[in-house]
């Protein structure tokens, strides 16, 4: 019995993990069309290849903190910012 308890959750870990990369994608997608990549994109030709690198590179934090942003409003690290005082 608790191996069919078992795959339960596994397959729901396994939904809960699909889910969260696709929404990771998606925030991907969507920092790509930004107001903030759309105006570092525009300046890219303008620059020596040094600087265009530092752009993709700010192109690629700004996508990170979007997805941060977005798991923290899905309170996915709630249970790591909990107090174990206990």
């Amino acid at each position: 019995m608790s191996n069919t308890e078992n795959a339960d959750v596994s397959s729901t870990l396994e939904n809960d993990m699909s889910d969260i990369l696709s929404i990771i994608s998606n925030i991907s997608d969507e920092n790509t069309n930004s107001k903030e990549t759309v105006f570092l994109n525009s300046l890219k030709p303008y620059l020596n290849k040094k600087r265009q690198k530092k752009i993709d590179q700010c192109k690629k934090i700004i996508s990170i903190t979007g997805t941060l942003r977005l798991l923290n409003d899905l309170h996915i690290f709630d249970s790591f910012l909990e107090n174990d005082d206990n």
